[in-house]
């Protein structure tokens, strides 16, 4: 029958039924599957490794690039779907540039050898979105920077990248054979601040501390490390391993080490975007240093990077975080996101790729990280996190004491007390059921109910049918509880994060019943939960909106909704307390905290988010990419925004008086004692300059909702600012006197700022 029907009907029919299926005449279209993409949750990476052999075997295997791709799980990635994970952080052994031209002959005569890449690239099923990582040849760079030896090593690295994009960008145009699942997303290094001007002894975890790999390990490059093919022929040049002096052999002149690598992020992003022109480019990541080391790497090598940054040449902005305390990531989070908003590239996210935490002190303590390490970074901004390193632990040379040893959900059977390659750690069973919990929610409305406030953390995460709520006690003991505002007289449920026994062991992916789990109803609108250090799942029906949200985000102008405002919200004490369901038995629990919209503490709480910003959007009343601004260069003023909003921060009585609060602090850390209390006075200056430049930028934004959120951005600056100059009023060096003086402008200031929210808190538009 086919003959009989007309040949325009059945050609329009044929196409449509090709693209439907994600294919076309010329080019092959790939259907993306738009939850998975904006999931945030990633693993670097999530490759199953099978179980490794000898050290001495293992090194051989990299040294002659024996890498055969195979995953320890059947089918591959099968583990990682199980987890929930959805974003695939490929490190090497990937796209090293010296895996796919290995000698001098291979770049002068283009020659390329895939068969690396390849063997990893084409076993990522498609449920998988991939981040990869280019890396540059070091043989080809001038000894510590990131400056090309000769003009010619430059083009040939361009047109290697323009090659790599090409074979796997999935448009049907010299692709890899049998490419299923394209590559979107590049990023151009790795923590490239490390290979520039170490001290001696190597960089931030140059001796297998938190901030980096375990010794014997390239940082910059991954497992591919010293030995293995990181140079022509396998080998990598003395001095240049992580105890090497000047990390790469050298020394640049200080206070330029960044342009290199400025330089390497253009070319790489002009060649990625030549080739494709719908992928994404990633900064390379900056390294988790040690704290006395922070300060001095992003002030170095990243704020001068970031200001000269072009709009076009990044989409998203990376940083690294192992630090035992995931709560002191914001201040950095925050330091970027500024930097980055300044420069005029709001609508670059930021994303960390790289976090974890170690299991040598314990599984529990590892699972409980895995909680904190992904609620709380998405609750400030971060757009994508990705645990780090990886799936399954092991990291060679097997030394068994870097952390990084230790960071994987599955055991390897390498160090002592291992209970066998294979078996799932606490972690695992944490991981799998935060991604099965939240992996409906909506991404760019978490709010933040309480945020270390009395050592609280409270989380919601709104989701179409439901609400799922974290929250935690932020203590190592202990409990108590908390009154959550919710819906009124309805039942949730409460469910701890980590599994009820002690090692992962005890549980195979067939175990039932291995959270605690019990049933809560609401009295009234109150619903009383006690928590602990373990954090906990509440879910339930969804509140009302105007219950939910903070007293900002009610549209009733009228005088009598304004008499509380978002930073002094709260639930009242006497309300009645929260009765547990006829599933489990369990005493009255007395509330000793009520349910707190934060403000002035990162994230601002309640519905008064930082700036949220869509993936490829900038924040409300900033003009987009690609669009036109106004003339003048100003976005227009909006409706509903505050007193004095139309004059110059400048002119803001708030803003002047911070800014001399900012003067005396800084004089302040000047007259503290050379070598005492070095940290102290660093932490005064940082702070203290934070809240005028807050100020400032909200009221930059000629934006109401903005304007109000860096307000309590600022306010909850001035409260950290007064816990240092506490500290240093116990101090004998530091003149207690002056320390009253600084206090009492700061409360001022605190006080200045909360008015100035007052008469447009319940205006705001949304």
């Amino acid at each position: 029958m086919l003959h009989k029907i007309p040949r325009s009907i059945f050609g329009i029919t044929l196409l449509l039924l090709m693209l439907s299926f994600g294919f076309s005449f010329d080019s092959v279209i790939y259907a993306w599957d738009d939850a998975a993409l904006d999931s945030p949750f990633g693993f670097t990476t999530s490759f199953y490794a099978p179980k490794r052999k000898s050290n001495e075997e293992m090194m051989k295997k990299r040294k002659n690039f024996d890498f055969d791709g195979k995953p320890g799980d059947n089918p591959p990635y099968a583990t990682a779907i199980e987890l929930g994970v959805k974003w695939e952080r490929q490190s090497n052994p990937v796209l090293d540039w010296s895996f796919v031209q290995r000698d001098k002959d291979s770049i002068i005569n283009g020659k390329f050898n895939w068969d690396i890449p390849d063997n990893f690239l084409k076993r990522i099923p498609e449920d998988l979105n991939i981040v990869v990582t280019i890396n540059v040849n070091p043989m080809l760079l001038r000894p510590g920077t990131w400056e090309f030896v000769v003009p010619q090593a430059k083009e040939s690295y361009i047109e290697f990248v323009k090659k790599a994009v090409e074979r796997y960008d999935g448009d049907g145009e010299d692709d890899m054979p049998g490419l299923k699942n394209p590559v979107k997303y590049w990023q151009v290094e790795n923590e490239p601040e490390v290979q520039i001007k170490k001290k001696q002894g190597g960089g931030p975890g140059g001796q297998g501390g938190q901030g980096g790999p375990p010794p014997g390990m390239n940082q910059r490059r991954g497992p591919g490390g010293p030995g293995g093919p990181g140079g022509f022929g396998g080998q990598v040049p003395q001095g240049r391993g992580p105890q090497g002096p000047g990390m790469m052999g050298g020394q640049t002149q200080k206070g330029s080490e960044w342009m290199g690598f400025l330089e390497l992020i253009n070319i790489t992003s002009d060649a990625v975007k030549s080739a494709d022109e719908s992928a994404k480019i990633l900064s390379g990541g900056i390294v988790s240093p040690p704290p006395q080391m922070r300060a001095e790497l992003i002030n170095e090598f990243w704020l001068p990077l970031i200001k000269a940054l072009d709009e076009n040449s990044i989409d998203i902005f990376d940083f690294h975080w192992f630090d035992d305390s995931i709560i002191d990531s914001y201040e950095t989070y925050k330091t970027l996101r500024n930097a980055l908003d300044e420069n005029g590239l709001t609508n670059v996210d930021i994303w960390m790729t790289e976090t974890g935490s170690s299991s040598k002190e314990g599984e529990k303590g590892q699972a409980i990280q895995v909680i904190k390490r992904y609620v709380f970074p998405l609750s400030y901004g971060v757009k994508k996190i990705f645990w780090a390193w990886a799936l399954v632990e092991g990291w060679p040379p097997f030394d068994c004491q870097s952390m990084f040893e230790y960071t994987g959900l599955i055991y390897d059977g390498n160090c002592q007390g291992d209970p066998g390659f294979g078996v799932k750690k606490l972690s695992f069973y944490a991981y799998k059921q935060m991604t099965e919990k939240l992996k409906d929610s909506q991404w760019d409305n978490i709010e933040t109910i309480s945020n270390g406030k009395n050592s609280i953390y409270a989380y919601k995460f709104p989701q179409e049918e439901k609400d799922v709520y974290v929250l935690w006690y932020e203590k190592t003991s202990g409990k108590t509880s908390f009154n959550l505002k919710v819906a009124e007289n309805s039942k949730y449920t409460v469910t701890e994060a980590i599994p009820n026994v002690s090692e992962g062991k005890q549980l195979s992916s067939a175990s039932k019943n291995i959270f605690t789990t019990k049933t809560l109803t609401s009295s009234g609108t109150t619903l009383s939960i006690e928590i602990s250090s373990v954090p906990v799942f509440v879910e339930g029906k969804k509140g009302d909106d105007s219950e939910q949200a903070s007293e900002a985000e009610e549209t009733d102008e009228s005088e009598d909704d304004e008499e509380t405002s978002v930073s002094e919200e709260e639930t009242d004490e006497g309300e009645d307390e929260a009765s547990e369901s006829e599933t489990e038995e369990g005493t009255e629990q007395k509330p000793t905290m009520e349910t707190q919209r934060m403000q002035g503490q990162p994230p601002a709480g309640g519905k008064q988010m930082p700036p949220q910003r869509p993936a490829m959007g900038g924040p409300s009343g900033s003009p987009q990419r690609g669009q036109p601004m106004p003339p003048g260069g100003q976005t227009p003023p909006q409706r509903g925004l505050p007193p004095d909003s139309g004059k110059s921060y400048r002119d803001l009585e708030v803003w002047q008086s911070s800014m001399d609060l900012a003067v005396d602090c800084y004089n302040l850390a000047k007259d503290i004692p050379e070598g005492e209390n070095d940290t102290l006075a660093g932490q005064l200056q940082r702070i203290a300059s934070s809240i005028p430049a807050t100020i400032a930028k909200g009221q930059a934004t000629q934006n109401p909702k903005e304007f109000f959120n860096h307000l309590s951005m600022a306010n909850g600056s001035v409260a950290e600012l007064e816990t240092y100059l506490q500290i240093a009023e116990r101090l004998d060096s530091i003149d207690a006197n002056r320390i009253k003086q600084l206090k009492k402008k700061a409360e001022a200031i605190s006080s200045s700022i909360r008015n100035m929210q007052k008469p447009f808190a319940d205006k705001i538009q949304h």
